[in-house]
């Protein structure tokens, strides 16, 4: 199934649920369309629900997505659901995120994520 990106905005918080398949080579156009979704609709808080989505890019291809954002995202606050309990990559996602001025945590329990996103 091709990758897929659905939005809602409750409660001002913008949640993104992708689905599909996110093949090797395919980081930076999911990236670009999710950058592009994000800017667009002018909230702060951004839940990227990415439990649905099958593959996942290398850690090399990851700090290089990050890296290579169209722009920067200034003042917005990011929360990723994620599968499972994997410390290691959300600990380097997040420091990847952190190191181009990111605002931006991995969590496998949504409830979480949503009370951290606004916290803030």
């Amino acid at each position: 199934m091709q990758f897929q990106v659905t939005t809602s905005t409750p409660d001002e918080i913008l949640i993104l649920t992708l689905t599909g398949e996110i093949a090797d080579g395919e980081g930076p156009m999911a990236m670009q369309i999710i950058y592009d979704t994000i800017k667009k609709s002018g909230l702060k808080r951004i839940l990227i629900d990415n439990r649905q989505v099958s593959g996942r890019g290398s850690v090399a291809s990851t700090f290089f997505d990050v890296r290579n954002l169209p722009g920067p995202l200034t003042g917005i606050r990011i929360a990723m659901l994620n599968k499972g309990d994997d410390t290691g990559f959300a600990a380097f996602s997040e420091a990847t995120g952190y190191n181009v001025g990111l605002r931006f945590r991995l969590f496998s329990d949504e409830d979480t994520a949503l009370s951290w996103l606004r916290s803030g």
